[in-house]
């Protein structure tokens, strides 16, 4: 159904699922090395960096069990840096989400959907004004990225329907 809702859409016609996950619940796959890479110390102590463009405040979420996680605190909300965004080896190319650059135990705090989505719209407005400035993501200031964000939040602007 949302497929078929996505491809009656302009510019979407040729949406499709192309595949679906040989096992339900993986929670980590690869990751691209970014120029910055968050540490769950980073995260524990709550870290806070003047280069950030998301924040986190999940607590480190470690299964080492298939039937529950354990738990880990942090002591606040813990920066998430532009640079950890943004890949090591080729500076036109972003992620977010549970492909951001991490440990293996930082990301168990950041893969959560409140960070992922945070990341996303960073990781967008970021490659939005590297388009703009004809620049690469890596040459994009965090400050930027902040300011479109809250601009954007400021119009409140509605969904796309």
């Amino acid at each position: 159904a949302i497929v078929a809702r996505l491809a009656a859409r302009p510019g979407w016609e040729h949406a499709r699922i192309s595949g679906w996950p040989r096992r339900p619940g993986i929670r980590e796959t690869r990751r691209v090395h970014g120029r910055v890479v968050i540490e769950a110390d980073d995260l524990r102590g709550g870290r806070l960096r003047e280069d950030e463009v998301a924040r986190s405040a999940w607590p480190l979420e470690l299964w080492e069990s298939p039937t529950r996680p354990r738990f880990e605190p942090v002591k606040g909300a813990s920066s998430v840096p532009l640079g950890a965004l943004v890949s090591r080896s080729h500076a036109g190319l972003g992620m977010a989400g549970r492909c951001l650059s991490a440990s293996h135990e930082a990301l168990g705090s950041l893969r959560v959907l409140g960070t992922a989505m945070a990341t996303g719209e960073a990781a967008g407005a970021a490659a939005a004004l590297a388009a703009r400035e004809g620049i690469s993501l890596d040459r994009v200031a965090p400050s930027a990225v902040r300011t479109a964000i809250a601009r954007l939040a400021a119009e409140d602007l509605p969904w796309p329907r």
